[in-house]
């Protein structure tokens, strides 16, 4: 009787255990890597002009798939 119980909540332990330890290890990048890499998103930001800040907010759908006038279209 008490079986079923224990089984559903040991299964739901298991998996929010398991979600926790995945989501922290994605966190646990070393200090100066993501120092690094800081740095180096900045100081490409910091050279871009406003026109090229705002153009990386624009992604255009370009299809590899297609044929000769839709790659004259995406150019």
């Amino acid at each position: 009787m008490l079986r079923k119980p224990f089984i559903f909540f040991a299964t739901i332990l298991i998996i929010s255990s398991s979600l926790v330890a995945w989501t922290t290890a994605e966190e646990e990048q070393p200090t100066s890597e993501k120092n690094k890499e800081d740095k180096w998103v900045d100081s490409v930001f910091n050279e871009m002009s406003h026109r090229e800040r705002l153009g990386q907010l624009f992604m255009i759908a370009a299809y590899s798939n297609k044929d000769e006038r839709h790659y004259s279209d995406v150019q």
